[in-house]
Order: C-alpha cells, then sequence, then structure tokens
C-alpha cells in the first residue's frame, strides 16, 4: 500500500467534515452561495475521466461553468507546513503523478478544439490528525504552482514511506513571487476543545 492509498480515507473524511464546511463559511470559490455545489470525484466511475486530469473536486456555482480543484490534506507531524506539495516522480514504473498529469491538461487545453475540464486551483490543508483540526488551509491557482516548480522556485524531497518524491512549493516564496495564494489560519482568538 502506497502513501496515497493509505492517507485517501483520511483525506476524503477531512475534506467532508472539516475543509470543505470552511471553505464554505470563508465563501471561497462560491461556495457561500446556497445555489452552489461540489461534488468529489475520486472513487465515482462516471467521473473518472475528469479525475484522470487532476480534478479531486468539480464546483457548480449558479449559472457559471463547472470549476476543478486539486487538493490535498498534510497530517504528518500535526504541522502546518505552509506549502503545496505535488508528487514529482513515483517509486512504481507507469503511474502518471500529480505533476504529469496537470503539465498534460494544460498543454491538451491550449490545443486547438480541445477543451479538457482542468483543476483551475489546488486547494492545501493541514491538519492535527487527533482532533481533527485545521492547522491552516491554502488554494492557489494551478498555473501558478506550475510556473513555481517549472522556475525552480521549490523543492524537491523524498517521501520516506513509499519513496515517491514529490515538490514543496513555499506559500511565502509564491507571495514573494507575486502569485498570491489565499491563506487562511486560525486567529489567536479562536479557540479548540481538546
Amino acid at each position: 500500500m502506497n502513501s496515497y492509498e493509505k492517507h485517501q480515507p483520511d483525506s476524503a473524511y477531512a475534506y467532508k467534515n472539516v475543509v470543505i464546511p470552511k471553505m464554505k463559511e470563508l465563501g471561497w470559490f462560491g461556495l457561500n452561495n446556497p445555489n452552489s455545489k461540489i461534488i468529489c470525484t475520486e472513487g465515482i466511475p462516471d467521473l473518472e475521466l475528469f479525475d484522470r486530469f487532476g480534478c479531486d473536486y468539480y464546483i457548480f456555482d449558479g449559472n457559471k461553468s463547472p470549476m476543478g480543484i486539486e487538493t490535498k490534506a498534510g497530517f504528518k507531524d500535526d504541522k502546518d507546513w505552509s506549502c503545496f506539495t505535488l508528487r514529482s516522480k513515483c517509486s512504481k514504473e507507469g503511474i502518471k503523478v500529480e505533476y504529469n498529469k496537470l503539465v498534460e491538461s494544460y498543454k491538451t487545453a491550449s490545443e486547438p478544439g480541445m477543451h479538457p475540464v482542468i483543476p483551475m486551483y489546488k486547494v492545501h490543508a493541514y491538519l492535527k490528525k487527533s482532533e481533527w483540526r485545521l492547522l491552516s488551509v491554502a488554494y492557489a491557482k494551478t498555473i501558478d504552482i506550475i510556473w513555481m516548480i517549472d522556475k525552480g522556485f521549490c523543492n524537491e524531497k523524498e517521501n520516506g514511506e513509499d519513496h515517491n518524491f514529490f515538490y514543496t512549493i513555499s506559500w511565502n516564496l509564491m507571495i514573494k513571487a507575486g502569485k498570491h495564494p489565499i491563506i487562511w489560519r486560525p486567529s489567536k482568538e479562536e479557540k479548540y476543545e481538546n
């Protein structure tokens, strides 16, 4: 079992019960609109095509076109790592990693007559898993994250669990590069019960 398979149920639970409610509260992507809907694509056979292009959720906001987002939840050391991550290499041959899926989606989208449904944004949340408490959540344009990687404004690290490699893109470095991720962290006034 790789790291993704191991943590996917926790990530799905975190988004359904913690992250998406916070996104609705903040009004991100128009989710505070009573006519908006958010639909998960993972594990739904009719929506696997969308997942192939890197979209984990689709947001339907009234009369606007649906918008795809890619999501990630981080639980490592119950810490806010303040970065986006994308798998860059897989220890198993033939597996397309997130970075390759996204680059392929954007290249295909630029071809005449092609209109794949691509993730417009990436959302990354960090949680303290023992309490299901949100430590931080941020989103940025996917194309800005790809730009950061392509320009070398990232680090590449190995996951000790499954030996896959991933890029880390610092939220602060994105701000310095003028890419402006939207970040939420609890204020000092916000209290949590243990």
